[in-house]
């Protein structure tokens, strides 16, 4: 079973939090805030993976193909949705590398 927990990014303070409890009320109402949920897995790296994580993986392992971009949610799948907002499916985290996130890097889906 998955460990269920978030983090938040504060846009007026441009800051990202792990908090203990949530409020949930208070964050619908809250334009400031931005929730993300954690995937339950971790990058090749030991990082945990967060919904909003920007990320590095491999979708061809015989050619070598890369893909970047954002990790979202979808009813209940989870997806990369690159720079050109084309959605690939994620299904695993073996070849996955998070470099940052949208809301604190956004122009690494620039490049």
């Amino acid at each position: 079973m998955r460990e269920i927990k978030f983090r938040c990014y504060w846009k007026d303070y441009k800051e990202m939090h792990y908090p203990k409890h949530i409020d949930m009320e208070n964050c619908k109402r809250d334009n400031e805030v931005e929730l993300m949920q954690f995937t339950g897995l971790k990058d090749k790296n030991s990082v945990e993976i967060y919904e909003g994580d920007i990320v590095n993986c491999c979708i061809n392992h015989q050619n070598k193909t890369n893909l970047k971009g954002v990790l979202e949610w979808s009813s209940v799948n989870l997806f990369i949705k690159d720079k050109d907002e084309i959605m690939y499916s994620f299904n695993g985290a073996s070849h996955v590398e998070v470099i940052g996130n949208i809301y604190e890097s956004p122009e690494l889906l620039k490049s």
